[in-house]
């Protein structure tokens, strides 16, 4: 069995002036943010983590770096999703686009509009390149190392929910029935090659439930519980 903790960066700038700031560069965390990421240093220490894995955005990796995540690894798989053209805009603003109905009540069919700056792709894009990059790195890190990995991976709200609507086994269909606050940690396990959801949107609490069992602890001779 193999298991990723999936970490929402804290609250950034653009969080706290509601706009969607996708992939724009240069966005940092606010000062609650920060107090925020260093709290969630204190739920991760202890963890034998086998990667910690980051979006390449600014947020995420600073995030990393305050919760004490050494040696931290960019996958560019867990980026933001591509809002093209909505990039930078106020949510205010875009809730008035007859495309923001289509994001929350049938996110599958929502395709984000070109822009000349920015990536645009389709949550349901999106959604496929954050599963086929977890599902990848799963596959990868259990061949390396066995049995119990336990890994973690700081990434963004739209990919999370999108990793757990697929693991959920409805589909990006599903996406806005989930929610991923900032600084949030989600729990994806694999057994068998099926995943199962082992925890949402997690605020506090440690996280040393969630480390896997080897199979020798699993059949017995252990601690006689």
């Amino acid at each position: 069995m193999t298991t990723v903790l999936l970490i929402r960066h804290a609250e950034s700038a653009s969080n706290a002036a509601g706009t969607l700031s996708g992939r724009m560069p240069g966005v940092a965390l606010t000062d609650r943010g920060r107090e925020a990421a260093v709290a969630l240093g204190d739920r991760l220490a202890g963890l034998d983590l086998v990667l910690r894995a980051s979006s390449p955005m600014e947020r995420c990796r600073e995030t990393a770096a305050l919760a004490g995540l050494e040696q931290v690894e960019v996958v560019a798989g867990f980026t933001e999703c591509g809002y093209g053209a909505w990039t930078g805009r106020a949510l205010r603003d875009l809730a008035e686009d007859p495309l923001w109905r289509v994001v929350q009540d049938s996110p599958g069919e929502a395709y984000f509009p070109a822009s000349p700056e920015y990536a645009a792709e389709s949550l349901t894009q999106m959604g496929e390149r954050i599963w086929a990059t977890l599902t990848g790195l799963d596959a990868d890190l259990s061949n390396e190392h066995g049995e119990g990995v336990l890994w973690a991976a700081v990434t963004h709200g739209d990919p999370i929910k999108a990793a757990l609507a697929h693991a959920s086994g409805a589909g990006i269909g599903a996406l806005q029935r989930f929610r991923v606050d900032p600084a949030s940690i989600s729990v994806i396990t694999w057994a068998s090659g099926r995943p199962t959801i082992a925890a949402v949107n997690t605020h506090s609490g440690g996280l040393a439930a969630f480390r896997p069992r080897r199979h020798t602890e699993e059949v017995g001779g252990g601690s006689g519980d």
